[in-house]
């Protein structure tokens, strides 16, 4: 009885948080017995944003209008502020949606990287990059394209520095060594000859 009461109380709660000022939208509907998210209801979500948001960017991005890829990119990295139901982290249901949309951030953020380094605005790419690595400091790609950016905007001796310090963590940490293709960009900046 108890439990029943908790319940009741429970799902009030729901419908009061959810309840519209507008007429016949209820958001909480029972339905043959169990209660669902009437999804049809005119509502906003941020991760629904955030990847519709993204896709917009990438077909800017494909069909070459790089000022508006860069500027939905933009809006919808604004949209991402933590991942995905943070505070369900040992929870199976959410993963792989908090997963998806993590690599889906991921990607704006080096597409945000490469669309600045073309324009030369090597600070912005360098700021991209380094939120990937605060993110993921194990994703080898992002070392690559740093090293990279750092060496256009001239600061080789940083780049240097940083495949010293990616190559000490992967053998520290995963007893392995950065990929072959990331050791020839090392060895090309060592030589002057990245960029």
């Amino acid at each position: 009885m108890l439990f029943r009461s908790q319940l009741l109380s429970r799902i009030s709660q729901l419908r009061t948080l959810f309840r519209s000022d507008i007429p016949d939208h209820d958001f909480i509907s029972d339905v043959g017995g169990s209660l669902q998210f009437d999804t049809s209801q005119d509502c906003w979500c941020d991760a629904d944003e955030f990847e519709a948001q993204v896709r917009l960017a990438q077909q800017a991005q494909e069909a070459g209008e790089m000022d508006a890829a860069l500027g939905t990119f933009l809006a919808a990295l604004s949209l991402y502020n933590e991942d995905y139901l943070r505070e369900n982290i040992y929870d199976d249901w959410p993963s792989d949606r908090r997963e998806k949309l993590r690599e889906l951030w991921i990607s704006a953020l080096f597409r945000c990287g490469a669309i600045t380094a073309d324009r030369c605005e090597f600070s912005d790419s360098i700021r991209f990059i380094k939120r990937v690595l605060d993110a993921d400091p194990y994703r080898e790609n992002a070392y690559q394209a740093l090293m990279l950016y750092l060496t256009r905007a001239g600061r080789r001796s940083e780049a240097i520095q940083l495949y010293r310090y990616a190559e000490r963590l992967f053998a520290q940490h995963l007893a392995a060594q950065p990929a072959p293709s990331t050791r020839i960009l090392y060895e090309k900046i060592l030589k002057g000859e990245a960029g």
